[in-house]
């Protein structure tokens, strides 16, 4: 998936999983399905900083910020796990700092994460900008990412994870703006936490859009509203399972394609939403496959090792789920 246009975006608001969240240069994810897209290509290029490093790097990338991007005041909040940059209010700058924290929290349950275990290097740097046109400087300007008409990205430089988040002021008001951002960082964050977290290996389109969607719907408190971008990922499978247009199992692994794949994302969404249902009794099952993959499985082997060996009974599975789900308008999910 790459950039998304921003009159595209401008035309379709809602569509939070069209944020083309991708990362330019040597980290660059491709067009083409090529599951190496979050991999860093030398992951040597991008030695650890230490603590004393770390923080000359953000007093410096402070000054930076302040220099380039004038107008609002640049402020640096450091957390537990996070160093967080923003132009925007004190107030509203503390709130994102615990939103981050709590986000982290969750991912750390849901994928059985350890402090001891490998996640990204010191601390992750995230970034909001509080309108688009300093989002686009920014972007150009100091963190280089070629993302300034996305909704939001993901950037590894090896195990140094970088996000950045636009405020969009095109919101009709400061809370909107808020919920906006935090479903970015939520879809955001994911990736960067699905990607480090354990080994830093390549994996597939499906499994990392289908966990950040996952992750970002499961938080946003207005999930069953047509502003939510969770409604139009509904509306494309509505329309797939009315058209009898699944993705097969082949079709799914590689998808979706890019930013404008509408039904490669809601199927990724569908089917990492399905494998949490799959077994009511056991909720490990997802992280349990996700471990395996990152130890070297396919997703393949994963899948069959965790729910069983026959893949053409599973989907058999998947599409009478998808059409049940549809049929009740997702209410229990």
């Amino acid at each position: 998936m790459r950039f998304l246009l921003f009159t595209l975006l401008c035309l379709l608001p809602a569509l939070g999983p069209l944020r083309a969240e991708e990362p330019a240069g040597d980290d660059a994810r491709t067009e083409s399905g090529d599951p190496k897209r979050f991999l860093s290509a030398d992951e040597a290029k991008y030695p650890v900083r230490s603590e004393a490093e770390a923080k000359q790097f953000v007093a410096e990338r402070l000054a930076e910020l302040k220099a380039k991007i004038p107008g609002d005041e640049w402020r640096l909040l450091e957390s537990p796990h996070f160093y967080c940059f923003s132009n925007l209010r004190a107030d509203l700058h503390q709130r994102l700092i615990q939103e981050n924290e709590a986000l982290y929290k969750k991912l750390s349950e849901i994928m059985g994460h350890h402090e001891d275990q490998p996640l990204w290097n010191n601390k992750c740097y995230i970034y909001y900008v509080n309108s688009r046109k300093g989002f686009i400087r920014f972007t150009d300007q100091v963190d280089n990412s070629g993302s300034g008409l996305s909704g939001g990205y993901f950037k590894p430089r090896g195990r140094d994870a970088t996000i950045g988040i636009p405020i969009e002021d095109s919101a009709k008001n400061e809370e909107e703006r808020l919920r906006m951002a935090l479903n970015a960082v939520r879809h955001e964050g994911t990736h960067a936490f699905l990607q480090l977290t354990g080994k830093n290996v390549p994996l597939s389109q499906w499994l990392h859009e289908g966990m950040a969607q996952f992750i970002e719907f499961w938080f946003d408190d207005k999930k069953d509203s047509q502003i939510s971008p969770r409604h139009n990922v509904i509306a494309a499978l509505e329309r797939a399972v009315a058209r009898d247009e699944y993705l097969s199992w082949d079709e799914m692994k590689r998808r979706p394609l890019g930013g404008a794949d509408i039904k490669g994302y809601a199927f990724a969404w569908a089917f990492i939403t399905f494998l949490y249902k799959y077994d009511p009794n056991d909720a490990r099952k997802v992280p349990k496959m996700i471990h395996l993959i990152k130890n070297g499985m396919t997703d393949e082997e994963a899948i069959q090792t965790i729910y069983g060996p026959d893949m053409d009974k599973m989907q058999t599975q998947f599409r009478a789920w998808l059409k049940e789900a549809v049929r009740t308008k997702f209410k229990d999910l």
